[in-house]
């Protein structure tokens, strides 16, 4: 990889009131346990239950490695016993079930959560760390919300929905496996239309016999399967997308209703960690001017809206953001991430010469730059104008971004004049 370098930090081109609400993160290794520079996010949590971690894109190593050590500090120390995935549902409970049983935490990674992040070694080092908790009195567990497949897993799905209705006595027909067939691996045995109705009568067929299913498996693991089956029948919908960024609407909604449910159901009595891009954990999206005619949220409604509309102060949601360096990652190889513009908000924080720190917007005096309307990239870098408290609670600030195709871990020293 080529050698980035950025201009050196001008504090005199730090706004007024820029130092005062950045709060210096002093490293993103996960294996660093000394967690003392990350005390100002526990305080801006508070008692929520529901942490969002976002990312600028799928391609960003530094944020990675950054989410994976808030993962377990979140964990050890303020109390979140729960990580839920932008990843296929089923297949993440399938992956929990082996790290649960005592199983290899690489063949849990491939059933589970979606490759762009499995193949990354923060993830994977995360990973580790979640297996050694799982004889704990607070093991880490994990689920997703997704209503796609993701992983392994969900060539199994078939079967597995087959053998939940036949030990329960109500065996199915062979549409519903045509239909599992029809989303997990492109088999096109019947019409979509055909696939939603087998869905649908599966579900039907719970309802009608409620009683039996639960004397079998237990109200916990019926209700899961009434979740698995609606995801399946939007995913059908899924296979063929509209056009324009609205066209990923009812993927949101569904992952909204998905995670609104682990909460109020499943984990009610636990703290969440979501790990997941941030256009799928904003909120207010029609309040941001994309600065493109060719781009507009004017008509998206994502997963964060939906979520904070439900449950409000209980959801706690941080945006990534990053100056200048590289992103990438195994699939799609490593492309130049260009310096922020001037008087953004990334600029103004790499003129604080800080490599890493964090902004609570809830905890700013009114006179605060941060609070009014200003040029920031947290979503896939593209530099758009937004009040972005409106859309995020806090933004987690990288100077010097690398991609996370990089097979080992870079040194964490703070970058000097832009150099790693």
């Amino acid at each position: 990889m080529a050698v980035f370098v950025a201009d050196s930090p001008d504090p005199a081109k730090v706004p007024a009131g820029v130092k005062e609400g950045l709060s210096p993160i002093r490293t993103i290794d996960p294996n660093d346990n000394d967690f003392s520079d990350l005390e100002p996010i526990r305080k801006a949590i508070g008692d929520a239950q529901i942490v969002q971690l976002g990312e600028q894109s799928h391609r960003d190593g530094a944020t990675f490695l950054a989410k994976a050590r808030l993962v377990k500090y979140l964990h050890e120390k303020c109390g979140f016993d729960v990580l839920l995935w932008e990843s296929g549902m089923f297949d993440c409970d399938q992956m929990n079930q082996t790290l649960a049983t005592g199983g290899d935490w690489k063949t849990a990674i491939g059933q589970g959560i979606f490759p762009i992040w499995g193949v990354t070694p923060p993830v994977r080092q995360m990973f580790v760390y979640a297996a050694s908790t799982q004889k704990t009195k607070r093991p880490l567990e994990m689920s997703g919300f997704d209503p796609q497949f993701s992983g392994g897993a969900s060539k199994g799905f078939g079967a597995y929905v087959y053998e939940f209705f036949r030990n329960a006595g109500k065996p199915l027909d062979d549409k519903v496996e045509l239909a599992c067939a029809y989303i997990t691996s492109g088999a096109r045995s019947i019409t979509p239309e055909t696939a939603k109705e087998a869905f649908a009568n599966a579900n039907k067929m719970i309802a009608d016999n409620r009683s039996s299913f639960d004397s079998k498996h237990g109200v916990a693991a019926v209700d899961r399967m009434i979740q698995y089956l609606e995801n399946a029948s939007l995913y059908v919908d899924l296979q063929n997308p509209g056009t324009g960024v609205e066209s990923v609407n009812p993927r949101d909604k569904r992952m909204a209703e998905n995670l609104v449910w682990l909460a109020q159901g499943p984990y009610k009595n636990k703290k969440i960690i979501v790990w997941a891009a941030s256009f799928h954990l904003m909120r207010n999206p029609s309040r941001i001017d994309t600065q493109l005619k060719t781009l507009s949220y004017e008509k998206t409604r994502d997963m964060g809206d939906w979520v904070h509309q439900a449950l409000g102060k209980k959801v706690y949601t941080i945006g990534f953001i990053a100056h200048s360096g590289w992103t990438g990652n195994p699939f799609f190889g490593d492309d130049k991430l260009n310096p922020a513009p001037k008087s953004s908000i990334e600029d103004w924080l790499h003129n604080t010469g800080n490599a890493y720190g964090f902004i609570d917007f809830h905890t700013l005096p009114p006179a605060s730059p941060f609070l009014s309307t200003q040029v920031s990239g947290p979503l896939g870098y593209s530099f758009m104008k937004a009040k972005w408290p409106d859309i995020f609670d806090g933004f987690f600030f990288t100077d010097t971004m690398f991609s996370s195709s990089l097979l080992e871990i870079p040194k964490f020293a703070k970058p000097k004049n832009g150099r790693w």
